[in-house]
């Protein structure tokens, strides 16, 4: 576009937090224009459909066709094709962007989303920037590529995995991912209680589970007869199931439009999925993290590497985030002076409240410094 830079992000629907809060701030800047791509735009829709004829859980298609199709192909194969697919974008799709937008600059966040752009970029024949911006707090192997003009990451640690990986340093721009300025901001947390329905005194545990089914289930019939001075408010963002379930067992519920700082303020603690963007919003809001369910490898990686230094709290079983909230009642009312500290807690390194909630990981103007970072590397 005539004097302006253009900057496109290519993102997942699902996280693109990061690469929203990263438009916001460019939107300011009124010699740069920004758009957010969501990758399902620039997947293939017959190579979508295919994998939705391999899933057991569509039911999409006539039963005949759908049985026919699940004993051709062995569930293993099945697995394998729908990894494939999804996420995969189409090459077509992605050069019509390019020619469209005529971009400076392409930030991607994912090893899929890197593939399809870099593939696309090279065929068009045009100057565009491929750049890295996370959404994580440890590096996927995937996104590492010589074709990469620069990455955009959380931590040192980081850095140096990508150096190690013969990534040039001067490629490398180290900030905290960005977490919104409503998340900075004092607020009456008695108040955002009551907003809430919750009186002002009480003390609210925030769960966001972001699992399906059974397991979500589960958690939620532990919180029930666990006993604890406590109320659960349940963020249950698009999960319909468990909306429900919850709400029948007398929880509090929530879904994707809550307003998220308020229901953060309001809460003691927050359990967790150890979702990297989400437990940033919580560390800068200096709330108790309990992170659970870890499954994917990046977010075992997440759990590794916060828990080494107390950034949060993992649960690996129910049972042991049962007595993590029960220490957490202790030291919330201890800190309150409504009884005397728990010595035990006091000489317990697993459970260093303290640290927990006096995070150096966030950072307010850390989505300023990527931005003037990016126009930097663009001009």
């Amino acid at each position: 576009m005539l004097n302006k830079s253009t900057i496109i992000f290519v993102t997942n629907s699902e996280e693109k937090y990061v690469a929203e809060t990263l438009k916001k701030i460019l939107d300011k800047n009124v010699s740069v224009v920004t758009a957010v791509v969501p990758q399902e735009k620039l997947e293939s829709k017959s190579k979508k459909r295919l994998a939705k004829l391999l899933d057991p859980k569509e039911r999409t298609f006539a039963y005949r066709v759908k049985t026919l199709v699940l004993k051709l192909f062995p569930e293993k194969k099945r697995k394998q094709i729908i990894k494939k697919i999804y996420g995969t974008l189409d090459e077509k799709k992605v050069v019509n962007m390019c020619l469209r937008f005529s971009p400076n600059a392409v930030v991607v966040d994912t090893p899929a989303n890197l593939q399809g752009v870099l593939n696309a970029v090279s065929k068009v024949g045009m100057d565009i920037k491929v750049m890295v911006a996370t959404n994580d707090i440890t590096i996927d192997e995937g996104l590492i590529n010589d074709r990469v003009s620069a990455y955009f990451v959380d931590n040192i640690d980081m850095r140096n995995a990508l150096i190690r990986k013969s990534v040039l340093a001067d490629r490398i721009e180290v900030n905290p991912l960005p977490v919104g300025e409503e998340y900075f901001s004092a607020r009456d947390e008695g108040a955002d209680r009551e907003k809430f329905g919750f009186s002002s005194t009480s003390r609210v545990i925030a769960v966001k589970p972001s699992v399906p089914g059974e397991e979500a289930n589960e958690l939620v019939d532990y919180l029930k007869v666990h006993e604890t001075e406590f109320e659960y408010a349940f963020i249950c963002e698009t999960n319909r199931q468990l909306y429900e379930y919850a709400s029948e067992k007398g929880f509090a519920v929530f879904n994707e439009c809550v307003d998220m700082p308020a229901l953060i303020s309001a809460s003691e603690a927050v359990i967790c999925r150890p979702d990297s963007v989400f437990m940033k919003e919580c560390a800068a809001m200096k709330k108790i993290v309990v992170s659970i369910n870890a499954s994917s490898k990046a977010e075992k990686s997440n759990v590794e590497y916060l828990t080494a230094d107390s950034r949060i709290i993992y649960a690996d079983t129910l049972s042991k985030l049962g007595e993590i909230i029960d220490r957490i009642e202790a030291y919330t009312i201890s800190m309150k002076g409504e009884a005397k500290p728990d010595t035990a807690l006091e000489n317990d390194e697993n459970y260093d409240f303290e640290t927990v909630i006096t995070p150096d990981f966030t950072d307010p103007d850390s989505g300023k410094h990527i931005v003037s970072a990016m126009i930097e590397r663009i001009c």
